[in-house]
């Protein structure tokens, strides 16, 4: 079942990304106001409000953005991004809390590069302070704060042309609030069923640990097939070199595979925390499939292990509200009930969600708006 996408024409496409260039290229002026964010999620598309520092270390160009207010207080925040770095270029993400009487120091959120070979694609250690820590890919605070502003750093590749930002996002959690109440069901995504490639991440020498490129890779061929665009149908071994982070020595960063996928100007990719299972059917209902973060134990009904956490692509929803998920925890090849291709019931997805705090990767058409939570 086609569902209809909004589109741009080229001309209108080219148009936008050049205003998003000269917005990340030529900013004016310092900005001291603050933005309100009315949610748990802020997504970012223009740059007018950030700053150019006129002392940035040689060879680098960083900007700096306003203050963001939140709407309620928040100790994790995650940013993802989209973005393209030529050949030899990086970029890399900085946060910083800001309370009424001192700010923390910024912290790197992961520092970007398509091609590793002149800079590294790579998470940051050892930033843990009495403030606060960066768990791979995302930074928590030891108090919840409000507040907090950006740092964004470039570095040029060897032709000398400096990256170009697309899109961020920001998705913010209290881990202290108690757990939401669930709101009503969406039933008009119970009985849909999307139409996936079905792929083992076990087909792959190596493959035991690759559960992220794999899922990641599934969506990405979905929505070549949906977009006529050939160079989104990527095999996992491609992905595993577009998402591979050094220093987690793995494939699972949750925002370098948004990254790549949101390299390509038609998606929009980004890793956030959504609210209950109605978000999800929301998706569903759009014909937009959602790459899970889970404990894989609690997802098949058991009890949760160590370093249990999986990802696998919801697909779809029974007409009783059962899930259907692609798994690529699944045996190569395929025998008699072990598909990829599998039901969970939707206790298990809750349970087996949660322990990520409900994290996914959302992987759309850019012109579909963003979400709002």
């Amino acid at each position: 079942m086609d569902h209809p996408k909004r589109s741009v024409t080229a001309p209108l496409r080219k148009a936008f990304f050049l205003a998003l260039f000269l917005c990340v290229q030529t900013p004016t002026r310092a900005s001291t106001a603050e933005v309100s964010i009315p949610g748990s999620f802020l997504a970012l598309s223009q740059f007018r409000e950030f700053y150019e520092w006129h002392h940035a270390p040689a060879g680098e160009r960083v900007l700096s953005s306003p203050v963001f207010r939140s709407a309620a207080p928040w100790n994790e925040l995650l940013l993802s991004w989209n973005a393209a770095a030529p050949a030899g270029g990086r970029i890399e993400f900085e946060v910083q809390g800001v309370f009424s009487n001192r700010n923390t120091k910024f912290y790197s959120l992961g520092r970007w590069s398509e091609q590793t070979n002149v800079m590294a694609r790579e998470s940051v250690k050892g930033q843990k302070d009495e403030d606060g820590d960066v768990l791979t890919d995302l930074l928590r605070l030891s108090v919840p704060a409000e507040k907090f502003r950006l740092n964004v750093r470039m570095k040029p590749g060897t032709n000398g042309t400096l990256p170009s930002l697309f899109r961020l996002g920001i998705s913010l959690l209290n881990t202290n609030n108690p757990v939401p109440v669930a709101r009503e069901p969406n039933r008009k995504a119970w009985g849909l069923g999307l139409t996936l490639p079905e792929t083992s991440q076990h087909a792959y020498p190596g493959g035991n640990v690759w559960c992220s490129p794999t899922s990641l890779s599934m969506v990405m061929r979905y929505w070549a097939d949906r977009l006529k665009d050939p160079s989104l149908d990527q095999d996992v071994p491609q992905v595993v070199a577009g998402v591979y982070d050094p220093v987690w020595h793995g494939t699972g960063n949750w925002v370098f595979n948004t990254a790549h996928a949101g390299r390509n100007p038609k998606l929009a990719a980004y890793a956030l925390r959504l609210r209950d299972l109605r978000d999800l059917e929301d998706y569903i209902a759009q014909d937009i499939p959602v790459v899970l973060s889970v404990s894989l134990g609690r997802l098949r009904g058991r009890a949760p292990f160590r370093d249990d956490g999986h990802l696998v692509v919801l697909t779809g929803f029974t007409p009783q509200g059962d899930a259907w998920i692609h798994d690529p925890d699944s045996p190569y090849p395929a025998i008699p009930g072990k598909s990829v291709r599998r039901l969970c019931t939707r206790e298990n997805l809750e349970r087996g969600w949660t322990a990520s705090r409900r994290t996914v990767y959302l992987i759309q058409p850019a012109g579909n708006p963003p979400p709002s939570l």
